[in-house]
């Protein structure tokens, strides 16, 4: 929780009192980042005397970040000056959640599906919020939080398992935000598969990835053929969960040696912005497509990192599974790559600067070749045509005048 209140060190009366705030200079609100609980002093930009006003920030929070540098708002005397989504009295408070874990991991006990269970002390999280008045309309969209959390099955999960047989998943959690952010972790099934679920909570920093290893052992009277589907869940500033079903063989498992199938389009490209004196500025997307019909598809990821699943998906569907990248035109290059349950891969090297067709530039180029394989048939066959009447011609008998034909014949 932030508390913002302003005192005033110098009493006016009131007619000078509304002069002075009407001449007043907005206020600044200056970059936090992590902080601890306690009492902070906050700078303002005035121009009256410094001593004249004091702001007074109280933060009772273990964790605090606000993005978007330095903000202005403009302090007025009645609610109409005062911008939309704060109060009009001295104390302000941001929108927060409350996030609750255990602190300590886990294990599986016998008799339940849920690992861990959600409880424990509070743990808060303050996030700006968007604000507005009638004159200046968006004054800080910057200020929201639009960084995330990316949760994705490891290739090296066993997610085919005979009866009786042990089991690991792992689950590769990374934070995309600008700030570090404290993770804790639960698993759920269907079927009771579940033994733990290791580690149980974590602070990752920006950029940095942990994977969470989750145990299963098969019941001995799994029906073989079933699937039992194990939801994996991240609770910090939002909560996210990846799905994966895991398939009960038996002692043979499931063969597939079939790649599964990867193909790509641009929504939108480099077009004249693709040089290094152009390309600042400029951002290139592609969507990716990917299906596997065999045991179904685990992952598909991007080198560089960035690729974002359009929706939610269960590791191990044999659905389509749709994907998005964008990136700056001065990164031009990226490898996709798709997962699938037996660890069948198949990638694609892309270049945006490649020359690269839509779909009716590749029915003009079919089009066109088709027409040109006509064209050589025709060509062909009007030879032969020319050919064949050419020997007609020469086959025929020669006649010479005044010479019976009888006499012809016994030469």
């Amino acid at each position: 929780m932030l508390t913002v209140s302003r005192t005033s060190a110098k009493p006016q009366r009131n007619g000078a009192t509304d002069s002075a705030r009407r001449n007043e200079a907005p206020v600044m609100l200056s970059h936090l980042n992590q902080t601890e609980p306690g009492t902070y002093r906050l700078n303002v930009s005035s121009t009256s005397s410094p001593l004249e006003h004091s702001y007074n920030v109280t933060i009772k929070s273990a964790q605090l970040y606000w993005d978007g540098g330095i903000d202005t708002y403009d302090v007025g005397p009645g609610p109409a000056t005062v911008p939309e989504g704060w109060e009009t009295e001295e104390a302000v408070d941001l929108v927060s959640n409350n996030v609750a874990g255990e602190t300590d991991r886990t294990l599986y006990a016998g008799g339940s599906s849920k690992l861990p269970r959600s409880s424990g002390g509070e743990h808060r999280f303050a996030r700006q919020t968007e604000l507005t008045d009638e004159d200046s309309g968006i004054i800080s969209g910057r200020a929201s939080i639009q960084a995330i959390t990316k949760v994705d099955v490891g290739v090296n999960s066993q997610l085919i398992g005979a009866r009786g047989q042990a089991l690991q998943l792992y689950f590769e959690v990374t934070n995309y935000r600008q700030t570090p952010i404290t993770y804790f972790f639960r698993v759920t099934d269907e079927l009771a598969f579940l033994r733990s679920l290791n580690p149980g909570q974590v602070t990752l920093n920006p950029g940095q990835s942990i994977i969470v290893t989750v145990a299963l052992i098969v019941t001995p009277t799994a029906e073989i053929g079933s699937r039992d589907k194990v939801t994996f869940s991240t609770t910090g500033v939002d909560t996210v969960s990846q799905s994966a079903w895991v398939t009960v063989s038996d002692s043979a498992g499931l063969a597939d040696t079939t790649r599964p199938s990867l193909w790509y389009t641009y929504s939108s490209r480099c077009e004249g912005r693709s040089t290094p004196a152009t390309c600042t500025g400029a951002f290139w997307t592609l969507e990716v497509m990917a299906r596997d019909y065999e045991t179904g598809l685990m992952r598909i990821s991007s080198s560089p990192a960035g690729l974002l699943y359009k929706t939610p998906f269960t590791a191990g569907t044999r659905d389509e599974v749709r994907a998005s990248y964008t990136a700056s035109c001065c990164q031009p290059r990226v490898t996709v790559t798709a997962y699938d349950v037996s660890r069948n891969v198949r990638s694609l090297n892309l270049d945006v600067t490649d020359i690269w067709l839509n779909e009716a530039g590749i029915a003009a180029v079919v089009l066109g070749v088709l027409l040109f394989i006509a064209l050589i048939i025709l060509l062909v066959l009007l030879i032969r045509y020319c050919i064949r009447k050419r020997k007609q011609s020469q086959e025929l008998p020669i006649y010479r005048g005044g010479e019976p034909i009888t006499s012809r014949r016994t030469k």
